[in-house]
């Protein structure tokens, strides 16, 4: 239905919250009534259809799950097609080129970001303590192996499943300060028995 217009700009809404979601809980939280757009990687796919014969698109959105969802599916999107994110509001509002933003990031870091962002921290999905986005996304852009493994991550394959989960552990001690072991539960030990050490000095 959507292709039988010619519009210039299409709005994808999807506002579908589980239960128990650390978005459900925010928004109960700020006492809102209404929920953030969200996009999975197949409905950007679904949707291709119709942006074939557009040649500039413009997607609104105030969550970074969309931004990283089209980074990471830009290369399954029709090749002529310029693709805009309008961001913030008011003062704030601005338009970002996805297609800049590819080309800066790189292909291979662009399709890891949907695997490092659930990792990470995303709406289902808590953080690491007291880690943030940066330093992990610094670890992950200066590793090709760590890419490889986020784009490796949805795979049918139980032997390339095994070595990808390796390589994500490995990230994961990397980023907690130990990239000599490839072991969380040795490294949270070995933080643990740091602590401990240090307050028994005390």
């Amino acid at each position: 239905m959507i292709s039988q217009f010619k519009s210039p700009r299409i709005d994808i809404v999807f506002d579908q919250y589980f239960t128990l979601s650390i978005k459900d809980c925010e928004r109960l939280r700020r006492n809102e009534t209404t929920s953030t757009v969200s996009i999975g990687s197949n409905q950007i796919r679904h949707h291709n259809f119709a942006l074939i014969s557009v040649d500039a698109q413009v997607v609104r959105c105030s969550d970074s799950d969309i931004l990283i969802v089209l980074l990471g599916n830009l290369d399954h999107l029709n090749a002529s097609l310029k693709l805009w994110i309008q961001w913030g509001v008011g003062n704030h509002e601005r338009l970002i080129s996805i297609n800049d933003l590819y080309q800066d990031l790189g292909i291979s870091l662009s399709k890891a970001l949907p695997c490092f962002h659930a990792i990470t921290r995303c709406d289902y999905t808590p953080a690491f303590f007291r880690k943030g986005k940066l330093r992990p996304f610094k670890l992950v852009e200066k590793s090709v192996e760590h890419q490889l493994a986020c784009q490796e991550i949805i795979t049918h394959d139980e032997d390339e499943l095994e070595r990808t989960f390796a390589t994500l552990e490995k990230f994961i001690c990397h980023m907690y300060g130990v990239p000599n072991s490839s072991n969380v539960n040795d490294v949270r030990f070995y933080l643990f028995s740091k602590t401990l050490s240090i307050e028994k000095t005390r």
